[in-house]
């Protein structure tokens, strides 16, 4: 008896062992060693997570605004986290990152002046926002670091994940709602649901686009969330179009695209141009901060010879940030004005931290919501007040599960509310009007 008892235990564990690897496994897709670690990284997880007042009270801050957008437009629905410099009052978006896609990382979050612990994208608030639409919702695709999704939150609302699109299919759900009549393609709930869709690592975004295009076609009566953001979010100078507009211009860094040819006059060109003391050198295509450069004006000629110049530019300098561009396949690159946030103090060390805010944005009819989820300050590697290297000491990056957020002092929060709710429409119109131009330029590189 005791015999049969404990093979029943083994298999109940290999059951459950197997479904987990089934459901969370990342599609043996190759994973760049880089992103491996960091993925592998181990979690500290937040042991003060968002309970349902704090779910209440932040999606209270939805703000609608009016559009002038074309009424009879397809909805979309965005979920965004920005990289921000802010100070006093002043906020200047240096990078919107796509959700999912943005590494999780623990912050420090107030909400109606409760301390809480919690992953940055707030998942667990995306859930609920999506409840009110009434529609079912799908996550599809490899998922990592499955504590910071809050799936416990996403199967209570009755949502179902799915490893591939094959296997959505199969869902008895998504083939009633595929049979649905769109009869409204402006309203977010006359959909058949929503399409979360995570190509996971090693897939480029235009094989992803493949894959999904096909879909769409067969199963036309779908919303996929950033189905028109994610034009924008991939590459740095198509964000940054977005922000040419005299309405969004206020909201980015200065900034310009240059060849990557050095000239001896290339330096003092951009000098001319920025008027600056300190200078931010970007890829068009990187991500995870790489290649992103701090330099002084007086180092910016040094510096773009190193990266650009045909005698220097294939040698390795042990500097990961210009190494970098040895296989940087882009033929241009930007300029972009250093901008400082204001200064935090921990631990008696003063920083020049990255402000990091995740908020959702959702177009229907004649209007463009922005809901501020909430964020938390990044620090640099080295404080201000230290001697070393300039990228250490203004670029950050937050790996997935590490602790890195700050919280925000609750003033400062209600004033980037303020900024949000009039940027985040405006920068969404932007993406809305531009999307169709925007999605040929990506296709056609």
């Amino acid at each position: 008896m005791k015999i049969i008892n404990l093979l029943f235990l083994i298999l109940v564990i290999n059951i459950t062992m197997c479904t987990a690897q089934e459901l969370f496994d990342p599609g043996n897709n190759t994973i760049n060693p880089i992103l491996e670690k960091f993925y592998n990284t181990q979690s500290q997880n937040p042991d003060n997570y968002f309970d349902d007042y704090a779910i209440a009270s932040i999606l209270k801050r939805t703000y609608a605004v009016s559009t002038n957008i074309n009424s009879a437009s397809k909805a979309s629905l965005a979920y965004f986290c920005a990289d921000i410099k802010y100070n006093k009052g002043e906020l200047k978006i240096c990078e919107l990152n796509p959700v999912p896609g943005v590494s999780p990382s623990v912050y420090n979050v107030l909400v109606d002046g409760k301390k809480y612990n919690a992953y940055c994208p707030f998942w667990k608030a995306f859930w609920t926002y999506t409840k009110q639409f009434n529609i079912p919702v799908w996550l599809v695709g490899p998922t990592h670091k499955t504590n910071a999704l809050d799936l416990e939150s996403f199967f209570a609302q009755g949502y179902a994940y799915y490893k591939s699109l094959d296997d959505l299919i199969q869902d008895p759900v998504f083939g009633k709602s595929s049979k649905k009549y769109l009869s409204n393609p402006s309203a977010i709930n006359n959909y058949g649901g929503i399409i979360i869709y995570n190509p996971g690592i090693g897939t480029t975004f235009k094989q992803a686009h493949c894959i999904t295009e096909n879909f769409k076609q067969n199963y036309p009566n779908f919303l996929w969330l950033n189905d028109i953001s994610q034009w924008f979010t991939g590459d740095k100078d198509l964000m940054s179009r977005v922000f040419l507009s005299p309405e969004t211009q206020e909201f980015k860094p200065r900034w310009k695209i240059y060849k990557k040819i050095y000239t001896p006059d290339l330096a003092s060109e951009i000098i001319q141009e920025f008027g600056r003391d300190m200078y931010v050198i970007k890829p068009t295509d990187g991500t995870w901060s790489g290649g992103v450069t701090v330099v002084m004006k007086e180092d910016l000629d040094t510096t773009l010879k190193l990266i650009f110049e045909p005698t220097h530019k294939n040698k390795k300098t042990g500097q990961n940030n210009i190494d970098y561009w040895l296989t940087n396949k882009s033929d241009s690159f930007i300029i972009e004005e250093f901008v400082e946030s204001q200064t935090i103090t921990i631990n008696d060390n003063d920083y020049n931290p990255t402000l990091r805010l995740a908020f959702l944005i959702t177009h229907e009819k004649d209007t463009i919501s922005v809901t501020l989820l909430g964020g938390g300050w990044k620090t640099p590697k080295i404080p201000l007040n230290q001697e070393g290297d300039l990228v250490k000491k203004h670029i950050t990056l937050g790996l997935p599960g590490e602790f890195c957020g700050q919280e925000v002092d609750p003033k400062d929060f209600a004033m980037m509310q303020n900024i949000m709710n009039t940027a985040g429409p405006k920068i969404y119109a932007e993406m809305l009007k531009n999307y169709e131009a925007t999605k040929q330029d990506y296709l056609a590189r």
